[in-house]
C-alpha cells in the first residue's frame, strides 16, 4: 500500500505529540540492576558464562579498540607486544561478559523469565532522583506551584 505525503506528516506529526510535564516535574530514578538472592547466584553466573553462547553479543568495535590505545603512550605499546596482545584478549572477555550480563539483566526484569530461569531478584525500591527523603521538599513544590501559578513577567 502507498502512503501519500500528507497522511505521512499527519502520522507524523500525531507520533510527535508527546505531552511533556513542565520541567519542574520530579524525576524518579531507576535503580541500578539488582545481583540476585545468593541461592541464585550460581545459577545466575552460569547463564552468563555458559547459558548465552557468545555469538548473541556483537563484535567488539574496532575504532573503541582504537579509541583506547590513544590513551596509552606509544613507546609502551611498541616496547611490549606482549603486553598488548593480553590487553586485547582482556578487553574482548570484558566486553562479552558485560553485555551477557546486560542481556541477561534485561531478560531477569520480566518476573515470570526469573522464574523460569530459577533465578529471583530481590525488589527494589525507585529513590526521587537517586536521593533520600527531604522533609521540606513538599513545602518547596508547594511554593514553586505558587509561583508558577501567581508570579507574572511583562514581556
Amino acid at each position: 500500500a502507498v502512503v501519500s505525503t500528507q497522511s505521512t506528516g499527519q502520522l507524523t506529526k500525531a507520533a510527535l505529540a508527546v505531552d511533556f510535564p513542565p520541567y519542574t516535574t520530579p524525576t524518579f530514578g531507576l535503580p541500578r540492576s539488582a545481583i540476585p538472592i545468593e541461592p541464585c547466584l550460581v545459577r545466575y553466573y552460569d547463564l552468563i558464562n555458559v547459558g548465552l553462547p557468545n555469538d548473541m553479543v556483537a563484535p567488539l568495535s574496532q575504532d573503541w579498540v582504537r579509541a583506547a590505545y590513544t590513551m596509552i603512550p606509544d613507546h609502551l605499546l611498541s616496547n611490549y607486544p606482549d603486553t598488548v596482545t593480553k590487553l586485547n584478549i582482556e578487553m574482548e572477555d570484558g566486553y562479552v561478559v558485560s553485555l551477557k550480563q546486560a542481556i541477561l539483566d534485561y531478560i531477569l526484569l520480566d518476573t515470570n523469565e526469573q522464574a523460569r530461569l530459577g533465578v529471583t531478584l530481590p525488589e527494589q525500591d525507585i529513590k526521587s532522583a537517586g536521593r533520600e527523603y527531604f522533609p521540606w521538599h513538599e513545602s518547596v513544590v508547594g511554593a514553586r506551584n505558587f509561583l508558577e501559578r501567581n508570579l507574572h513577567f511583562p514581556l
